[in-house]
């Protein structure tokens, strides 16, 4: 049978593309592996104002990178999905945004939630609606609390999102392997106190589905957000969800 492997999420891996007409926002070419990935780093700053998506996230408490890696691990852990997914089905997890320029530094990440209800249909049209929200964690060494969700629902009508699938015959056995993904983007204003990550964002998620029945979604995301003053910023980390 032909192999699925996981690999290490690499920054090297993250594709410039336009963003908010003016702004570059990672777009994701990249892989899914252990805890011990990479991700982009932030820099840059400046002011910007709240907003609120189409619905809450996933309403979990902000975890410390330790416990993220260990719910990330835990769903990279089960095996990728080798059937076709039907049906249509909700997930929640969370997010790692990193926010040190050295992207070893897991300590400087902030955390979101993330939910998503998910269509499977064949040629469904904008088959992922979700949010992400309740950000928080540290930039600079600063705790901060980011208010605004981020929402597909706010993303234009042109931006990534939909289901892959990718089937082919495994050699020797001839079994048929079929390989499901996503990839999304969600739009929205962010505001912190900090004044650090504030300003118009958009994040592009890419993820795959381990598990018989896509039990788990693992993946790599891009951010960019565009301040009202000062430069703008891009980063990126990992995702987890979980169906419900």
């Amino acid at each position: 049978m032909k192999a699925i492997s996981k690999v290490r999420i690499s920054s090297s891996r993250f594709l410039l593309k336009p963003f908010l007409s003016s702004l570059a926002v990672l777009s994701l070419a990249g892989c899914f592996g252990s805890s011990s990935g990479g991700g982009a780093a932030l820099t840059g700053g400046g002011g910007g104002g709240g907003g609120t998506g189409s619905s809450g996230g996933s309403g979990g408490a902000t975890p410390t990178p330790t416990a993220f890696a260990a719910a990330f691990d835990r769903t990279t852990n089960l095996p990728p999905s080798i059937n076709p997914l039907t049906g249509r089905a909700n997930y929640s997890g969370q997010v790692e945004v990193l926010t040190n320029s050295d992207p070893n530094n897991a300590q400087e990440a902030v955390f979101g939630d993330v939910a998503m209800a998910i269509d499977f249909a064949p040629g469904a049209s904008r088959p992922i609606s979700g949010t992400v929200g309740n950000f928080a964690g540290k930039v600079g060494g600063t705790d901060v609390q980011i208010t605004g969700t981020l929402s597909t629902a706010n993303a234009q009508s042109s931006a990534p999102n939909e289901v892959t699938v990718n089937s082919f015959a495994a050699p020797v056995t001839g079994t048929q392997i079929t390989q499901t993904g996503i990839v999304a983007t969600f739009n929205g204003d962010l505001t912190d106190h900090a004044n650090k990550l504030s300003g118009s964002a958009e994040m592009t998620i890419l993820g795959s589905f381990n598990g018989s029945t896509g039990e788990g979604l693992i993946g790599s995301n891009g951010v960019g957000i565009r301040p009202q003053t000062g430069a703008g910023f891009i980063s990126g980390g990992r995702f987890y969800a979980n169906r419900n």
